[in-house]
């Protein structure tokens, strides 16, 4: 990062250590006891705890602690029996670390720097680089992964946190008010999206300043390394939208290239993208359906949620459909007089493939919905994306939704297991389900018929 920049986030975040930031207050003396009997966690995002077994076995393993003082991850990995090291940018941030470890009794290391330029650790040092959401507040993100790759030793794991840069198109001003209006195009920084005015207000403030891009960077290596991906937080409130230094955590699969900005209509429903104001009618199709819903959507576990969590996550849907990154849609009769569920073609699975999913409000259930909804998804990845395979993955239990793929064609591949979004720590079986564009024959296509409309901006 340039000087300029790398000077005023330090003088910032001394300044948030300061006034009591959340990210800068040290754990407590029982966390670290807790931590020494086995009993511990940490985030790489604000709300949701990291997987153990994505952490792996911690006694005796060097970790890095990168751009990530305050006192918080590197004591309680210190405590677990880790050998850490926390490098940072901010003195007072490392200050937190130290004081940590005076008062219980803890061995770290703590190095102040450039998270670009880790030139004071010797290559191939670590096992672990633990990374939290720090990294919009650099200029350019692939210096920091080729540093991670050399600091790893072969085999080693980075997990990082990222702050989705679709958080910094919205108007600050506005989502303070739990107005979500689109103002900045992407790639973000405040140098240069912002008024002088606004950046003398943040300077004032003693915020740091984001310097955001696309989280990708461009890693290049010429040994793999093994990574995980951190969950999205469980409810993103609109008044932190942009400026939270340490949001939302997302890993964007990449997708196909173009934008997906289509209605489908069928014989009996029409699949849109989520629209600002249907978030009563979708909060009302989910509260009234959660004792049907929570045995298989892990994400109905978090539910009910205010309704003003629903329209900020649907306007997030939105424009993951429209920029064409993943395809989350309601499910609606013609008349879109109500919410008869929602559906998606998600990206997940990685490139060459679309996973369709879909669930039905429970008063809707066993009147074909979710079958001609999947089947829509189907041809618009086949026609409309030129997707080769397309899976679909329901719960061994659930047999109601297992017969949709089997109905549709698709045939049964595996059973896998897989982490459950929903809590820290836990797995879940999945069956899998695939098909192929070239076993969809005109038979097919002419038993689901669909129309294909413009949705517009």
């Amino acid at each position: 990062m340039t000087d300029d920049i790398r000077a005023y986030n330090r003088s910032a975040w001394d300044t948030q250590v300061a006034r009591g930031n959340r990210w800068t207050v040290p754990v407590t003396r029982a966390a670290v006891a807790a931590a020494r009997r086995g009993e511990w966690e940490v985030v790489l995002t604000p709300t949701r705890p990291v997987p153990r077994a994505w952490l792996g076995e911690l006694r005796g393993r060097d970790v890095l602690c990168l751009a990530s003082g305050g006192g918080q991850q590197g004591p309680i990995l210190a405590a677990v029996g880790a050998r850490v090291t926390v490098f940072d940018n901010s003195p007072r941030q490392l200050g937190q670390d130290r004081a940590v470890a005076e008062r219980d009794g803890l061995t770290l290391e703590t190095v102040e720097g450039d998270m670009r330029d880790l030139s004071p650790l010797r290559d191939a040092s670590f096992d672990l680089v633990f990374h939290p959401c720090s990294n919009a507040f650099v200029p350019e993100i692939a210096p920091v992964w080729r540093e991670c790759f050399r600091v790893l030793r072969a085999g080693g794991v980075l997990l990082a946190g990222f702050t989705n840069p679709f958080l910094y198109m919205f108007d600050d001003a506005a989502a303070q008010r739990g107005k979500l209006v689109v103002r900045h195009r992407l790639p973000y920084a405040d140098a240069t999206h912002l008024s002088a005015a606004e950046l003398a207000a943040l300077r004032a403030a003693g915020a740091p300043r984001a310097q955001q891009r696309p989280a990708g960077g461009g890693v290049r290596a010429r040994r793999p390394l093994r990574g995980r991906r951190a969950r999205p937080s469980r409810q993103p409130s609109p008044a932190r939208l942009r400026r939270h230094a340490r949001g939302e955590a997302v890993s964007v699969a990449t997708g196909p290239p173009a934008a997906f900005r289509l209605r489908v209509r069928t014989p009996r429903l029409l699949l849109r993208p989520w629209r600002p104001g249907d978030g009563r009618a979708a909060k009302q199709a989910i509260d009234a359906s959660l004792e049907h819903l929570r045995p298989w959507m892990p994400w109905a576990r978090r539910e009910p949620s205010p309704v003003e969590v629903v329209e900020a996550r649907l306007a997030a849907f939105r424009l993951s459909f429209m920029n064409g990154l993943d395809w989350v849609c309601g499910i609606f009769p013609h008349d879109q007089s109500r919410v008869l569920g929602g559906a998606g073609l998600h990206t997940r699975q990685g490139p060459g493939i679309l996973e369709v999913g879909y669930w039905v409000r429970a008063d809707a259930v066993r009147q074909g919905f979710a079958t001609e909804a999947a089947a829509a998804l189907l041809r618009c990845a086949v026609e409309r994306h030129g997707i080769a395979k397309i899976e679909i993955r329901c719960d061994p239990g659930n047999t109601t939704s297992a017969r949709i793929p089997r109905r549709l064609g698709f045939r049964f591949r595996e059973r896998v297991v897989a982490p459950d979004p929903a809590e820290a720590d836990a797995v879940r079986e999945l069956d899998v389900f695939e098909i192929e564009a070239g076993e969809i024959t005109s038979k097919w296509l002419a038993a689901h018929p669909v129309t294909y409309e413009t949705e517009e901006e």
